[in-house]
């Protein structure tokens, strides 16, 4: 497998959330080890919001937000489509 398609940023994360075959993985950890202060920075940022985004609990808007935010929305959709020329997707 080249370098190339191991150091894209989908790699990175799915070597980081432990997604890789073991082989896989090992690789990835010497390309990153050798790849410099860049690759290392990437990692790092990776690693602290993966952390910070496991451990954030969003609470439920109150239900007559979460209502208007809904209503809000589908004619924000509905207008988009009766916008949009025929048979473009």
């Amino acid at each position: 497998m080249s370098e190339n398609r191991l150091m894209t940023f989908e790699r990175l994360l799915d070597w980081i959330e432990g997604r890789l075959p073991e082989e896989e993985a090992a690789a990835m950890s010497r390309l990153v080890s050798e790849a410099g202060a860049s690759a290392q920075d990437t990692v790092a940022w990776i690693r602290a919001f993966t952390g910070f985004s496991e451990n954030t609990v969003l609470a439920e808007p109150p239900g007559d937000l979460r209502e208007r935010l809904e209503h809000t929305f589908e004619r924000y959709h509905e207008e988009e489509d009766r916008l949009e020329p025929a048979g473009v997707t």
